[in-house]
């Protein structure tokens, strides 16, 4: 009797585990009522044949085991898509294109699906599910903790909704959220927190919000940038009578919030909430306009002017978006931002900013890497006019030049040679007319050094005697160029290490760069094989003698 009792509630317990409720057999009938149902529903297509389905099997229903253990809210389903045209239709509807594909459903919702891209093991679903499955809104109870969380960032997001009655529009928002977080081609590293309160008694007060109506209501969501005192604000109402889907809501406040993911005015500066928004300014392709300061009063004055100018851009730029893609265009929008010089000392002299002369802007034209530096930072109709000029092209660049305070006269030649047995001195002012004007030779040989660069201290004695034998040359020319006292004037020169060697060829405005071995016979054969290129070098070469040797 009472084995016949074990056996008996063996045969029970192993019914019972075949029956485990925990992973939902879904087809097309039942689908629709068990999402619905459920506030997040993970579902695995899949296929009978299929060998990669096999394998998940058990590990699905690990994961569905360990996450009803746990108590979390989440289900576990499978579908098999090819049982029927039913089935097949669901599948399809999903964009299901191989086995197996799990896809998420969110707040009961069977027509809005995400993919779900994670581990296929156990643990790794687990843990992708409990992450997926989290609100990455922060839900905020008083005015004091919305105060809080709207200056704990340089940008801010902040939802008004009040429980059920807001319910469609709050899930619309945690969507954004989720999406904002997890997007794949959203801005690396840009963290731009999204948080709810139930009323409008609890959203900070400012000064004043964009466009006409200033009262905060139950479905606002307003976003608060750093060094700006007004608010912008985002409704849902204009959706409405369009029947919007949740997905067409979400799609339109990510659109909105993503125009304006970094502050006008970013903040220069080694706060570490800062970093990631720097990263996004400076990875955009469009001109960089850049104030330095002589202290945090002057900071703050300078940011409330650049917010001024960067508004127009801004409204500019979003009713016409940039349409040259990879920001070629000089239309492309400007990024403001301000720093105090003492903390940025770095860019003080990548900029070429002389910190007795403050406060400065500059502008950084990313497409030709040149700058504008302009003196008198007062004023925002200044900085306006002088922005506009830079994009009319009729804005001279600022030029970092060896022995010149400012930017000014062009001398036509470069500097004599220190003495007979050396190179002529090249420097950034007057380079265009001293390689490329009516009285440069056919060809100029630039070295590129710096005056710390050991390499170049060696290779001194063999460039010298290459200057010597081309010194009354009226073909070529041989000089040097301080590479780290000048900007180097032209990118095609591409200086990336010392010492780099280029011959610039005037007949066709070419540049070559000189890969041979660093010896003076190599350096005059290079020379001359581009001596005249066009126009008679040849003969000149013979007149030089065969062999090469002048």
């Amino acid at each position: 009797m009472f084995r016949r009792a074990l056996v008996l509630l063996l045969l029970a317990l192993g019914a019972a585990a075949a029956a485990s409720p925990e992973v939902l057999r879904l087809d097309a009938d039942s689908f629709e009522p068990a999402v619905a149902s459920r506030p997040f529903v993970a579902v695995a297509f899949v296929a009978p044949w299929c060998a990669h389905c096999k394998r998940l099997e058990p590990e699905w229903r690990a994961a569905a085991s360990k996450l009803a253990a746990r108590g979390r809210n989440i289900a576990l389903a499978t579908l098999d898509a090819t049982a029927g045209d039913a089935n097949a239709a669901l599948a399809a509807r999903h964009d299901v294109r191989g086995f197996p594909s799990i896809r998420i459903f969110r707040d009961g919702d069977p027509k809005s699906a995400e993919e779900y891209v994670g581990p296929r093991a156990a643990d790794g679903v687990v843990a992708t599910l409990e992450r997926l499955e989290a609100k990455a809104e922060t839900f905020i109870n008083t005015k004091r903790d919305a105060e809080a969380f709207v200056k704990a960032k340089p940008v801010v997001v902040l939802g008004v909704f009040d429980g059920e009655r807001d319910a469609p529009l709050a899930r619309a928002f945690g969507a954004a959220a989720r999406a904002f977080a997890d997007d794949p081609d959203a801005p690396d590293d840009v963290s731009v927190p999204f948080g709810v309160v139930a009323s409008a008694a609890a959203v900070p007060e400012t000064d004043s919000f964009f466009g006409e109506e200033r009262k905060v209501r139950r479905g606002d969501v307003l976003i608060y940038r750093e060094f700006e005192t007004r608010v912008e604000r985002f409704r849902f109402e204009h959706l409405a009578e369009k029947n919007a889907s949740r997905d067409e809501r979400k799609d339109a406040l990510l659109s909105f919030v993503s125009l304006r993911a970094t502050p006008r005015v970013a903040a220069l500066t080694r706060d570490p909430r800062s970093r990631s928004v720097l990263r996004r300014v400076f990875a955009h392709p469009g001109p960089k306009v850049i104030g330095f300061a002589d202290d945090e009063s002057t900071r703050r004055e300078m940011a409330e002017t650049m917010a001024r100018v960067a508004e127009e851009e801004e409204k500019e730029h979003i009713s016409k978006p940039d349409t040259s893609g990879a920001g070629d265009a000089p239309t492309t929008r400007a990024r403001f931002v301000v720093g105090v010089a003492a903390e940025n000392a770095n860019a003080l002299r990548f900029f070429d900013v002389d910190p007795e002369r403050l406060p400065a802007v500059v502008i950084h034209d990313t497409r030709t890497d040149a700058r504008y530096v302009l003196r008198d930072a007062s004023g925002a109709d200044a900085l306006a006019e002088w922005l506009a000029a830079f994009r009319a092209g009729t804005l001279a660049p600022t030029v970092r030049s060896a022995g010149d305070e400012t930017s000014g006269a062009t001398p036509p030649e470069a500097e004599a040679a220190p003495s007979a047995a050396s190179a002529a001195i090249l420097v950034a002012k007057g380079f265009r007319d001293a390689v490329a004007g009516a009285e440069a030779p056919a060809v100029t040989l630039i070295q590129f050094h710096a005056p710390w660069c050991g390499h170049c201290e060696s290779f001194a004695p063999t460039y010298n005697a290459v200057a010597a034998a081309f010194r009354d040359d009226r073909d070529a020319r041989v000089v040097t160029f301080d590479a780290d006292a000048n900007d180097v004037p032209d990118a095609r020169f591409d200086v990336k290490g010392f010492p780099a060697v280029r011959l610039y060829r005037k007949a066709d405005d070419s540049v070559h760069a000189y890969e041979g071995a660093r010896t003076t016979k190599a350096l005059i054969e290079f020379v001359r094989k581009h001596v005249g290129v066009g126009s008679g070098g040849d003969a000149r070469r013979g007149e030089r003698g065969d062999d090469g040797e002048l």
